[in-house]
């Protein structure tokens, strides 16, 4: 069978953490930064991408992720090529840090909002590392900036009259696969020759 091409274990990362955010503010009262699934009747705009509404001026949280790195942390990064060997499993951490771009129009709105969320990722950190399927939640390494230009945090940004915080966490996911390599150096011999037979 095939390995499959499409992994999600980050895209799953991140959604957990945007149902955590809006279920954060769910129950707060009408008025009060009081999310809801229907846009017209929420008070602030949750999701991992800024609102095609280019006119609005609703507050919003978005949620990222940073470059995915492998961390060298498993021996199998540096097995020597199997050659007499069919098949592999390849294990190793990979990091990433995953942000919290917390805006507004006011920058003090911006940064009580960050603030909040900041203040709640300790004590939901097992629950969104167990949800989430990170290897680790590194929540007492993250860390706020001061409000800034939006544009600083997502370049090209059309809201660039807002004021944003980000929050930026680091996180690990445990990477699994096997590798086959059955018939890959026969392969890779014959494409060889045949490119220096052509160049010749």
């Amino acid at each position: 069978m095939s390995e499959r091409i499409l992994d999600e274990k980050w895209d799953n990362g991140l959604r957990v953490f945007i149902v955590f955010l809006r279920g954060l503010f769910k129950d707060r009262d009408k008025g009060d930064f009081r999310w809801d699934a229907d846009p017209s009747t929420s008070d602030i705009y949750i999701a991992s991408a800024e609102p095609e509404d280019i006119n609005s001026t609703m507050p919003r949280i978005l949620v990222g992720r940073g470059a995915i790195n492998y961390t060298g942390s498993s021996i199998s990064q540096s097995t020597p090529r199997m050659f007499a060997r069919t098949e592999a499993l390849v294990a190793d951490l990979q990091s990433a840090v995953i942000t919290i771009t917390v805006a507004s129009t006011l920058p003090i709105e911006a940064h009580c909002l960050g603030m909040h969320v900041f203040s709640m990722l300790a004590p939901f950190r097992e629950m969104l590392a167990c949800q989430g399927k990170f290897h680790s939640l590194l929540v007492v390494n993250a860390s706020i900036t001061q409000p800034m230009p939006i544009t600083n945090f997502l370049p090209g940004s059309l809201f660039n009259k807002m004021r944003a915080v980000q929050i930026s966490i680091p996180s690990f996911m445990q990477e699994v696969h096997r590798v086959s390599n059955a018939g890959f150096y026969s392969q890779l011999e014959e494409y060889v020759l045949a490119e220096i037979k052509t160049s010749t």
